[in-house]
């Protein structure tokens, strides 16, 4: 956080954030912490697939047993995010496997495309810190350069805590649906320049932060509640009209993204490794 371009890079990466993820399905996929970590063991499972074993790949009792691993989600409802795929186009079925019991799938378009285009966005963050690296070019030209990330990722998920366990102030708000997005929507709102954010009153209204992100404004409440409750935001004037962000705030969302940032740094330099 103390490099130069670190604050060039956050706002770039909150703006792609806010861009990618306006719209109900997405966020129904990626509401809380815990289903984006459905998606993301998606695309782990297939880019780890052994290309000799037919039956390796996505099915729902793998990334059932991975969520269980890590204490994400019921087996239900990982089952229930897991058809929302399916019916979406984002999980679509194997053809020509032996044994249909797995109902083994691989990601669709949609999926893919979303997946490229959350790498990116990191990428895209990172290269106005560390310039010059190529790595976002070899993203955006190389189709094998995503699911050697995606490789990545999965050996780094296993070394990991998952993030409620380091940041504790926002374990309940990211935990309700809509939560990570209302948490960068007030990052946002304490923009001042393209300085690091401040801490202080703020104005990040309820209504117009559901509308963008296809949650209900009790969604929004709820965060905010949440973020309350835990000592780093303070209501006053209702429905977000006025705000008190505290620096324990800024403090532990920036942190967040630095972490998340130099992991996806680790990535593109695995992927660039696996490839050469």
């Amino acid at each position: 956080m103390a490099h130069p371009h670190f604050a060039r890079g956050l706002w770039r990466l909150s703006e792609r954030f806010m861009a990618l993820h306006q719209g109900q399905i997405i966020n129904k996929l990626i509401a809380t912490t815990q289903r984006y970590y459905v998606t993301a063991f998606a695309l782990i499972l297939h880019a780890s697939r052994d290309p000799a074993d037919v039956t390796s790949g996505i099915t729902l009792s793998r990334i059932q047993e991975r969520c269980a691993a890590l204490r994400l989600l019921s087996p239900g409802q990982v089952r229930a995010l897991f058809e929302l795929m399916q019916q979406t186009g984002r999980l679509v079925p194997v053809e020509g496997v032996p044994d249909k019991r797995l109902r083994l799938q691989r990601p669709g378009a949609l999926l893919v495309a979303e997946g490229r285009a959350r790498n990116a966005m990191q990428l895209e963050a990172l290269e106005d810190i560390f310039p010059d690296r190529g790595h976002l070019l070899r993203l955006q030209t190389e189709p094998e350069f995503l699911w050697a990330m995606e490789r990545a990722r999965g050996m780094l998920f296993e070394a990991v805590p998952v993030p409620e366990d380091r940041f504790p102030e926002f374990a309940t708000t990211w935990r309700i649906d809509g939560g990570y997005m209302v948490m960068m929507a007030l990052l946002a709102a304490c923009r001042v320049d393209d300085a690091l954010p401040r801490p202080g009153k703020v104005r990040m209204g309820f209504s117009e932060t559901a509308e963008r992100f296809g949650i209900s404004r009790s969604q929004v409440r709820r965060c905010i509640a949440a973020f309350e409750a835990s000592g780093v935001v303070q209501i006053i004037k209702p429905g977000g009209d006025a705000l008190v962000v505290r620096p324990r705030f800024i403090e532990q969302v920036t942190r967040w993204k630095a972490m998340r940032l130099l992991r996806f740094a680790a990535c593109a330099e695995m992927a660039e490794a696996q490839l050469g």
